[in-house]
């Protein structure tokens, strides 16, 4: 199932609304003053190791080095977002530098 909410309130309230979420694709940020890191954290706040894909057209300096999650650099192609997703739910660690084209040196 594939949930979808146009800011960071209105996904807060998905979640809150539903324990279908398996996996988060959030941006970083979001249309109102809840950005995609809130929303990340009120999603592992009840499931700590679910699988989380950041995206953001900034830079990767204010990323969250935690287990299951992924930073992609948009633009971002449907193969990167699905090599990314794969990889997280099947548990695999993930090469942050194969699905990010911000590498690290």
């Amino acid at each position: 199932m594939r949930t979808r909410a146009p800011t960071g309130d209105g996904a807060l309230k998905v979640l809150l609304e539903t324990n279908a979420v398996d996996l988060l694709v959030t941006d970083i940020g979001l249309a109102d003053d809840v950005t995609g890191w809130d929303v990340a954290e009120a999603f592992r706040t009840s499931r700590p190791m679910a699988p989380v894909i950041y995206a953001s057209g900034g830079p990767n300096n204010d990323a969250r080095q935690v287990p299951g999650i992924v930073f992609l650099s948009k633009p971002v192609g449907i193969s990167r977002l699905l090599g990314a997703c794969r990889s997280l739910v099947k548990g695999v660690e993930v090469d942050t530098a194969r699905f990010s084209s911000t590498r690290r040196g």
